[in-house]
This record gives C-alpha cells, sequence and structure tokens, in this order.
C-alpha cells in the first residue's frame, strides 16, 4: 500500500511539473515575473525588477525540479528513513498549483499565489530536512529546495514589504528608504540563519547573488543612497563569512571523523 501510495505521489508531482513547464512555454513567462505595481515602492523593489537573476534562476530552478522527480522514481519502490517522497507528500503538488496561478491574468493579487507557494515550500523545506542523510538524498531531494525557497523568499520579502507599505503608509511613519533597508535587512537575516541552523549553504548563495546584483546596480546609480550600499555589502560579507566559517567548521568536523576510523 504504501509503495502504490508513493508511486502515485510521484505520477502527480512529475505531472504537475509538465504541468508548469508547458504554461510556461505557451504563456512565455516566468513565474511570478511581476514588475512594481505598487503606488509607492522603494529602491530595493525597483531595482530588484531589473535584475538578471529573475530570469536565470528560474533556468536552475527547473532542471533542479526534474533532478527531484527522477530522484522520486528512483525511490518510489524503496521505504526507510530517506523516503522522500512521503515526506514532499501533496505539497509539491500544492506548490504547483500555487505556481501556475501566477501564469494567469486573473482578477486576483498575485500575493496569495506567492504566499501559498511560500508556505507549501516552508513546509517541504522542513520535511526534507535530514541529519546524516547520505549524499543521493541531499543533492535529489534537499539541493533543489534549498534554491527553490532560497530564491522564492527573496521575492516574498519584495512583495510582503511593499503590500503592508502601500496598504498602511498612512499608519506607518517611515520612508520609502527605510523601506528598502527593512527588505534587506530580512534577506540577510532569513539566509544567515539558514547557514546557520541548517548549515544550509545553497540558500544562502542566492541570497548572495541576489545582494552582489542589486549592490552592483546600486553603485551605477548616481543618486544611490550611501547608507543602503554600505548595509548592502554589509550584508554581502556578513554572509560569505558566515558560509566560508561553516565550511571550515564542517570541514573540521570531517576531517576529525576520518581521523578517528
Amino acid at each position: 500500500m504504501g509503495q502504490r501510495k508513493n508511486l502515485l505521489l510521484t505520477v502527480i508531482n512529475i505531472a504537475a511539473l509538465l504541468a508548469l513547464v508547458v504554461l510556461a512555454i505557451l504563456t512565455k513567462s516566468l513565474p511570478f515575473s511581476i514588475g512594481n505595481n505598487w503606488n509607492i515602492s522603494s529602491t530595493f523593489s525597483d531595482l530588484f525588477a531589473t535584475l538578471s537573476i529573475n530570469k536565470i534562476v528560474w533556468s536552475i530552478i527547473y532542471p533542479l525540479l526534474f533532478l527531484f522527480s527522477i530522484y522520486q522514481i528512483t525511490m518510489s519502490r524503496k521505504g526507510g528513513s530517506e523516503d522522500p517522497i512521503g515526506k514532499v507528500g501533496v505539497w509539491f503538488f500544492i506548490s504547483a498549483i500555487a505556481i501556475s496561478l501566477s501564469f494567469f491574468k486573473l482578477n486576483l493579487s498575485l500575493l496569495w499565489p506567492l504566499l501559498i507557494l511560500l508556505i507549501s515550500l516552508v513546509i517541504l523545506y522542513l520535511r526534507v530536512q535530514q541529519k546524516d542523510a547520505s549524499l543521493g538524498y541531499r543533492i535529489g531531494a534537499i539541493f533543489p529546495f534549498s534554491v527553490f525557497l532560497g530564491w522564492i523568499s527573496i521575492v516574498a520579502v519584495n512583495e510582503i514589504t511593499l503590500y503592508i507599505y502601500n496598504t498602511f503608509s498612512s499608519y506607518i511613519p517611515f520612508s520609502k528608504g527605510i523601506l528598502t533597508l527593512i527588505s534587506l535587512g530580512l534577506i540577510v537575516v532569513i539566509n544567515f540563519l539558514a547557514v546557520l541552523i541548517y548549515g544550509d549553504i545553497w540558500f544562502s548563495l542566492v541570497g548572495v547573488w541576489t545582494l552582489v546584483e542589486f549592490y552592483l546596480k546600486l553603485s551605477q546609480s548616481t543618486d544611490a543612497d550611501q547608507k543602503v550600499n554600505r548595509i548592502t555589502l554589509a550584508g554581502i560579507i556578513l554572509l560569505i563569512l558566515s558560509i566560508l566559517i561553516h565550511l571550515v567548521i564542517k570541514g573540521g568536523r570531517v576531517a576529525r571523523q576520518e581521523a578517528s576510523i
């Protein structure tokens, strides 16, 4: 019964992924490829819409999701503690539905599909985490969702902060410049925690990539706020240092384990 359920979930997940690719081809668009449609924006949101990562990252995410699908097929008849299909459950399908809604110009704010996608990916991310996982499991199950959630968390920070600011601007005492700093601060904190708690450098590298691109764009602007420049650079340095420190600690741990054998 368990194998039959896993096989059914595998078929559903692969069909959902193929449907997303077909939608992307037919609509000639990317998921949540939204520009700045808010009345009030921030420096981060204005430049964020122009970053090349918006397009390039999906050429990475889609192959990674296919990698997960292939891994599902190979594991569909296996059980044990490394059960990616059972851990993912229906949440991959739910995330696919949320993404598909972003392809259609419905009379619906894209914030809601984005929130559904964010929540489903957070649940997926937490469910697939496993200590002492095999290399195959790390590559086939953890790695794809690390990159995927790393990117969607940045998109969500941008959209949610803009939504709150535009909806409650009359009650919010800070300026657009502060809104940019809040967005940057949230991105840095989220990516730092990914490394600190889960040792997830892939998640954090998506954040580093975004911040580096943003910093370079900002540096080309003649009227750039130097405070935003400095905060962005500090965030990049913090994340890179956290990644390097994690790698050094992990390398030392592996060396000690090998020495004790």
